[in-house]
């Protein structure tokens, strides 16, 4: 105790505001004395320590105990559950501009379904359309919250949503509830792990650097959170209900292809590789785990200690496979429906993994950590992004962002160089709707031009990828045929003077054999385009650009470039 000059002993120093922890309650740098001290831990309560879990479903994020399965799923629902009303009073951390993030307190809610959030740190106020912004509850009001009884320890609703008609709540299944639940004791009862100590992160071994750095591989870890898996296999995403194969390339510990299998039993393979040995061993731990636990429900196929392992599910026709090895020696990749690439691949071996990738069959669809389109080496790109994919909001809880998530890249292969078409099991997109302006293609250097209407009239059997024009900023115009000198050409055979403007007309669909705009003199001859005149040239008016009518000429697209 600091002692006055007087003799009166000074005021105890004030101690600094501990900052959250963004890892939760499932932080792994809990016993680092410098990360303890800087930021401020949840505690668990008594009940969620000392449970029993041998009965029961347990929630994965904060070991509570349910004898009623649904009552777990409404718990997991109230994590991030929202309304609009209940929202106000909120401290949230929201993704400005798809640039950083900043914390504010929301006060107001308008009936256009916009939110007014308030920052404290920048002094603004912001109007948000929260259903379009990524944005996670920090801390919300404790007043209108349901209690559980005085006498009870610990509040299971504490910093829970309450109970009414949300605006948004997060999709969680039974199923999810039940897979959650037993991938959680399959992997030794431990609340799921989040920061950069993990398991996967502390058992590499040397050998497994030796044989990373010969195969140039990389051992750069993290996991997709159980709500993060969940939220990439539905409907919106990756359609895991409709798949028949999941192949997880560079799977760390299984948890990702171990809840695949456990959650959609329709799927009938659910594969994983991994590179390092140490990380395999406990994916195989955790199956054995599974399959003591739940006797009647897995069985055992095949194992080859340290190498691969097969179980099957009782209740359908499932099975999980997992194998150790380098992802790049695989070569039934044509058989996945979806594949987890969640993985940083080394610069070394981008043309590998192209090659690789190239073996999915069409309407296959990837989740990666990497952007495929910057690395990609093999010819035309032959994957589309997902719409709903292309937006930073689109991010999905990982064991290093727990809350905010990560972006991830989802990508469907499409069909004939970039038109995609709807298959038996609708994995594919559906066709996107022509352009009206003009682009450079993404990795050809030609540059690719609007189609008219009039495209469709082309023969089925010839690609418009190989016969597209790169045009000046066009205008449609109905014109005769024939018309096809143009105004500028005139005044300059007329007057001998270079002209300030050209306007240049080709018919829609059809590639000249020679330049893009036969000469007058080929027009006298009758020639155009290496085909013979049906009429004979009319020249356009040098004022007014406009032609003399003539009966019997039938009216076609053409481009007037201006």
């Amino acid at each position: 105790m600091e002692v006055a000059t007087d003799g009166a002993a000074a005021p105890p120093s004030r101690l600094p505001t501990k900052i959250p922890c963004r890892y939760g309650l499932g932080c792994t740098h809990m016993a680092d004395p410098v990360h303890h001290q800087r930021f401020w831990h949840p505690t668990l309560p008594e009940q969620r320590v000392s449970a029993n879990l041998e009965e029961g479903f347990v929630c994965n994020e904060c070991g509570l105990v349910f004898s009623d399965v649904h009552e777990l799923q409404l718990h997991m629902r109230r994590k991030t559950a929202w309304s609009n009303q209940s929202l106000i009073g909120c401290r949230v951390s929201c993704l400005l501009d798809n640039r950083e993030w900043q914390e504010g307190c929301v006060i107001q809610y308008h009936k256009s379904g916009k939110h007014c959030v308030e920052f404290k740190a920048t002094c603004q106020k912001r109007w948000l359309h929260m259903l379009r912004t990524a944005f996670y509850i920090i801390e919300r009001p404790t007043g209108g919250q349901e209690t559980k009884e005085a006498d009870e320890p610990g509040d299971v609703s504490e910093g829970l949503a309450p109970i009414e008609q949300w605006t948004y709540a997060e999709e969680v299944s039974i199923d999810f509830v039940v897979a959650q639940s037993r991938l959680h004791r399959a992997f030794g009862s431990k609340i799921q792990e989040t920061g950069h100590k993990t398991s996967g992160h502390l058992c590499v071994t040397e050998e497994d650097r030796n044989l990373a750095r010969d195969s140039k591989g990389s051992l750069l870890y993290g996991e997709l959170l159980p709500r993060g898996v969940n939220k990439a296999l539905s409907p919106k995403h990756l359609r895991a209900a409709s798949a028949h194969a999941v192949f997880d390339l560079g799977m760390g510990t299984g948890k990702v292809a171990m809840q695949a299998f456990l959650q959609f039993p329709t799927l009938c393979r659910a594969f994983g590789v991994e590179l390092s040995l140490a990380r395999y061993k406990i994916a195989e731990k955790a199956c054995f785990n599974l399959m003591h636990q739940h006797p009647n429900l897995f069985t055992l196929v095949s194992h080859t200690e340290g190498k691969s392992l097969e179980m099957r599910s009782a209740q359908g026709s499932g099975t999980l496979q997992l194998q150790w090895g380098n992802m790049l020696h695989i070569t039934d990749l044509h058989e996945a429906d979806i594949v987890f690439l969640e993985t940083d691949v080394s610069q070394d071996v981008y043309h590998d993994l192209c090659l690789m990738l190239m073996q999915m069959k069409d309407g296959g669809r990837i989740l990666s950590y990497l952007d495929i389109r910057k690395i990609w080496d093999v010819g035309p790109f032959p994957f589309h992004q997902l719409e709903v994919n292309r937006s930073l909001a689109d991010r999905f809880p990982t064991s290093w962002s727990v809350h905010r998530g990560h972006h991830f890249y989802i990508w469907v292969k499409v069909y004939n160089k970039g038109e995609t078409r709807l298959n038996g099991n609708g994995l594919a997109e559906n066709p996107p709707p022509t352009l009206a302006v003009s682009r450079r293609g993404p990795d050809e250097g030609a540059g690719l031009s609007a189609m008219s209407s009039a495209a469709s009239h082309e023969s089925a059997t010839q690609s418009w990828f190989g016969r597209l024009h790169y045009f000046k900023p066009a205008r449609w115009s109905s014109a005769q045929s024939g018309e096809v000198e143009s105004a500028a050409n005139l005044t300059s055979k007329n007057t001998g003077s270079s002209p300030k403007r050209t306007a240049k007309c080709s018919t829609i669909g059809v590639e000249p054999a020679g330049s893009a705009l036969s000469s007058p003199r080929q027009q006298q001859q009758g020639q155009l385009g290496g085909r013979p005149r049906q009429r004979p040239h009319r020249q356009l008016h040098p004022a007014t650009g406009a032609a003399s009518p003539t009966s019997g000429d039938q009216s076609r697209q053409t481009c007037g470039i201006m």
